[in-house]
């Protein structure tokens, strides 16, 4: 019993080991281009949603685009950790506060 537990201690400070070695070797340019690029496909998914609320909805004064990117955002959060797209039904609660009717 006590042997497998120090092959899996062994197993998991090797896995650890092994990831602290690729984190090591990742380059910043990359990663904060891969960045950058993740924050600007939100950017664009946010403003398409709130283009079609707004297309949606052309009555809906109180939706502002602000409104609409902290309801996706926000959405887009819970859902990394809520399954079954828990964060959606938050988008759209948040958003239907701001439109009339």
């Amino acid at each position: 019993m006590l042997d497998k537990l120090h092959d899996v201690g062994r197993s998991a400070s090797h896995a650890v080991g092994l990831i602290v070695d690729r984190t090591a070797a990742v380059d910043l340019r990359w990663l904060a281009a891969g960045t950058l690029l993740y924050f600007l496909s939100q950017a664009v998914r946010t403003r398409g949603w709130y283009t079609i609320l707004r297309a949606s909805y052309p009555e809906a004064t109180g939706l502002r685009a602000h409104d609409v990117m902290r309801a996706y955002l926000a959405g887009a959060g819970i859902n990394a950790i809520v399954p079954a797209r828990g964060g959606d039904v938050v988008k759209l609660a948040m958003v239907h506060r701001r439109i009339e009717g």
